[in-house]
């Protein structure tokens, strides 16, 4: 009897030992905010971060949550690197962001402002980590723009060249924009606006617009071309494409009026919207001509050997004038 209870409470005791671990377990899985999915995705030799980029509006002591995923297609297993990094524009404007790797960027720093969960993780090929950030704002920032780059990078294998060994690392990057409320101040101007040529023959005409922004926000770009010809008739409206601009920065966009057909003196009138609500204008124009000289060349070339032609004809017949019969 005392063996049958024994055994028992040894039954018991194993069981609730059983469920303690498994509740254990359950709570440790739930505690970690991430999750990995596998799907068959192809081999394409690259690591792929979503969204590409954020753009929010946070106070001081607010904080926001926000999911990333990163999926491998190497058709490898490998170890991803969580770094966050900051960044700026640039005064070029061929050059949109400058990465600053462990340097700080000064008042628009915002590195310190994020954290996860994890630094590095190991994912299977075809594996999707869905990977919550959290942003907070500290109190004392600057009003205005911060920005910050959430990279998730993977050393490739090693590749020989010439005496060197290099190390092939991948990484793809989301670039968040903060915008602190405060004393904001939206400015800026279109510096540049030209064509590639002055003078075409025929088209496409391409047009460059760089625009600086003054202010201590990122700017938010749109602009309008629209072309009148020599009469000063509007015969084209030409939309440029949307483009961020980052503070005290410079940056370059492009468009193209696809026309083939041209000729004369057209004018080209650029107004473009900025500002986060795109309630600011800045206007610029450019003159250019058109003139199919190749076209001209061709016809003026017929034309001279139509002259020869006839003319080499009519020299080899002789024109005279018909004799009336004699009468007797």
């Amino acid at each position: 009897m005392f063996l049958a209870k024994s055994f028992i409470i040894k039954i018991k005791f194993m069981g609730l030992l059983f469920l303690s671990s498994f509740f254990f377990i359950s709570t440790i899985n739930l505690a970690k905010a991430y999750t990995i999915e596998n799907y068959q995705e192809k081999a394409e030799e690259r690591l792929i971060i979503s969204p590409t980029n954020l753009e929010m509006s946070l106070g001081t002591n607010e904080s926001i949550t926000q999911n990333l995923i990163i999926i491998n297609r190497l058709g490898r297993t490998a170890e991803f690197k969580i770094k966050f990094e900051d960044f700026t524009g640039s005064d070029d404007p061929n050059k949109s962001t400058v990465f600053l790797g462990e340097e700080t960027a000064g008042i628009t720093s915002a590195k310190n402002w994020i954290s996860t969960e994890i630094d590095k993780i190991t994912l299977n090929h075809g594996d999707r980590l869905n990977l919550p950030i959290t942003i907070k704002v500290p109190e004392g920032v600057e009003a205005g723009s911060h920005y910050v780059a959430v990279f998730a990078s993977v050393a490739g294998e090693n590749k020989a060249e010439g005496q060197q060994v290099v190390k092939l690392v991948s990484r793809v990057g989301t670039l968040i924009l903060i915008n602190v409320p405060g004393a904001n101040r939206e400015s800026g101007e279109i510096t540049e606006f030209k064509t590639d040529k002055k003078f075409y023959r025929n088209g496409p005409v391409n047009f460059s617009t760089v625009f600086k922004n003054t202010g201590n926000v990122y700017q938010k770009v749109r602009g309008e071309i629209s072309v009148t010809n020599i009469l000063g008739a509007q015969i084209a409206q030409i939309p440029v494409k949307d483009w961020v601009v980052l503070s005290n920065a410079s940056r370059r966009q492009a468009a193209e009026w696809d026309k083939k057909w041209i000729l004369g003196r057209y004018k080209a009138h650029l107004k473009v919207f900025y500002g986060l609500g795109g309630n600011l204008t800045d206007e610029n124009e450019v003159v250019f001509y058109a003139f199919p000289w190749h076209i001209a060349l061709l016809i003026l070339l017929i034309l001279i050997v139509i002259y020869y032609a006839f003319k080499y004809l009519f020299s080899k017949f002789e024109i005279r004038r018909r004799e009336e019969p004699k009468q007797f």
